[in-house]
């Protein structure tokens, strides 16, 4: 989750770890309904019905044309938007984060989540931990994977120590289950 400028020293770490993998990275992204199925079968989300929050999901896609792309033809963005507390055995989304992207007035609260399900775009308020396991789950398709900083963000997701979901990149790089 790219939560700051990068510097000229991440941007160099950023593209020397997607040198090390480009070669062993396989399209296999998740669809948004399976990113969501996925999401909504592991945590329990409180759905939102505010049409600011859809909107500023929905403008995601729309505002960047990367993701634009990724749209087919005619269709629009459709987003879904939750919450989940931070509280229970979910509050290990933030506890112990340096650095977390809890919004003022969140901290120790609510985390929000945006989803589109036409092209598995999402976004994550309160929890960097969050946005990384839904980055791993998501895999990357052909456009990501030619993409330094996706391909980096996706790897250093999976590699992540201390993660709810901890996947170990194989040598050929095949689909794996989730280990929690």
């Amino acid at each position: 989750m790219v939560t700051e400028e990068p510097t000229k020293e991440t941007t160099a770490q950023w593209r020397a770890l997607w040198e090390g993998y480009r070669d062993r990275l396989r399209p296999d992204r998740a669809s948004g309904r399976a990113l969501l199925g996925y999401l909504q079968g592991r945590y329990e989300l409180t759905e939102m019905f505010d049409g600011w929050a859809a909107g500023s999901v929905t403008g995601s896609v729309l505002g960047n044309a990367c993701c634009r792309e990724k749209l087919p033809a005619a269709a629009r963005p459709a987003a879904r938007t939750f919450y989940l507390e931070n509280s229970g055995a979910r509050k290990t989304l933030c506890e112990g984060e340096s650095g977390d992207s809890a919004p003022e007035g969140r901290v120790g609260g609510r985390i929000f989540v945006g989803v589109n399900t036409v092209i598995g775009l999402f976004t994550v308020e309160g929890s960097t931990l969050l946005w990384e396991e839904l980055c791993a789950v998501r895999e990357l398709d052909e456009e990501d994977i030619q993409n330094f900083v996706s391909a980096a963000q996706y790897v250093a997701a999976r590699e992540r120590p201390g993660r709810p979901v901890r996947v170990r990149l194989p040598a050929p790089f095949p689909r794996l289950p989730f280990v929690l």
